[in-house]
């Protein structure tokens, strides 16, 4: 099961659980985006929005609806950001407040990563370089990958707009399986402000079977 408290800062919330059998939603109109998939989908749907629901209630907020919005971003409540993740049958959801946190993103792998054809495409040269000089090399690119997912999730918000992997590089910090390591990013191209795109901050992890990272952006 991930455990995303290693990872994140004490101030963000967090909680993981198996995806099961998942009982509807109580609020039916935020089942819309789900009303034609396929069963696993809609319980991959479901499980996030129950561990997000979870997390609000914990700090002491009423359930609501958590409605997908016209970019399939979660409708979260006033003054709160959060991020949903799942792989296979793990779900995870992070939750912060807005008064301490402007961005924040969470993303699961497993430990085999993508194919080393398609390096590549998603992987800048130092990136390559950098997957290719570690001991486990294909399960240094799930970290890789993961990273740039939650990165992606942890700026999209901020950019309203078109974001390509090839224009941030992450450096990935040193450490062992099963030792968080620090992620940095640099900005190469695009549109984003340098300045706040360089203050993310970000850890990722290891374990015996998978691979979980985050970013965050304090105000």
């Amino acid at each position: 099961m991930p455990a995303y408290h290693l990872i994140l800062p004490q101030e963000i919330s967090s909680f993981s659980d198996r995806i099961r059998d998942e009982k509807a939603s109580p609020f039916p109109e935020e089942e819309i985006p789900v009303l034609e998939a396929c069963s696993s989908r809609r319980n991959e749907f479901r499980a996030g929005r129950r561990l997000a629901r979870r997390l609000l209630e914990e700090r002491g907020l009423e359930a609501c609806v958590l409605k997908s919005m016209e970019d399939r971003q979660v409708g979260w409540p006033e003054g709160w950001l959060g991020s949903i993740t799942h792989k296979n049958d793990d779900c995870a959801c992070a939750l912060a407040s807005l008064r301490d946190y402007e961005a924040l993103g969470i993303d699961l792998e497993s430990l085999r990563g993508p194919s080393p054809e398609v390096w590549d495409r998603i992987f800048l040269r130092e990136e390559r370089e950098w997957c290719q000089g570690e001991p486990g090399a294909q399960e240094a690119s799930a970290l890789l990958f993961s990273a740039k997912e939650a990165l992606y999730k942890a700026l999209f918000p901020l950019s309203r707009g078109p974001l390509r992997w090839m224009d941030f590089r992450i450096v990935v910090g040193r450490g062992a399986v099963g030792e968080p390591r620090s992620l940095k990013v640099e900005k190469v191209g695009g549109g984003m402000d340098r300045g706040k795109v360089e203050r993310l901050e970000g850890c990722g992890l290891i374990t015996g079977t998978q691979v979980m990272t985050a970013f965050w952006l304090r105000v």
